[in-house]
């Protein structure tokens, strides 16, 4: 999302697909799992923590002490059609 951070930089960064595309194996993520951003320069290593499922448009608050990064995607996994609920 373009208002969000850099990954790597202080604050939130925030990346969102679909989750028939691109975040296809969303739903194996576990608390633990690592998740690789690779950027032409460097690769960054975030852990999930967990997961939660919020209205369309919610805000998603960063906190600019850590560097974190939210994975965001249509909620229920493998809806083909427009859904009202975002997986976070």
């Amino acid at each position: 999302m373009p208002k969000s951070a850099w990954p790597g930089q202080p604050g939130t960064t925030v990346l969102a697909a679909h989750d028939v595309t691109y975040f296809s194996g969303i739903g194996g993520l576990h608390r633990g799992t690592l998740i690789r951003y690779a950027s032409p320069c460097r690769t960054y290593v975030y852990a999930v923590s967990g997961h939660q499922v919020v209205k369309t448009g919610s805000p998603i608050y960063s906190n600019p002490a850590v560097s974190e990064l939210v994975l965001e995607t249509c909620y229920p996994p493998n809806a083909l059609y427009l859904t009202d609920e975002r997986l976070l």
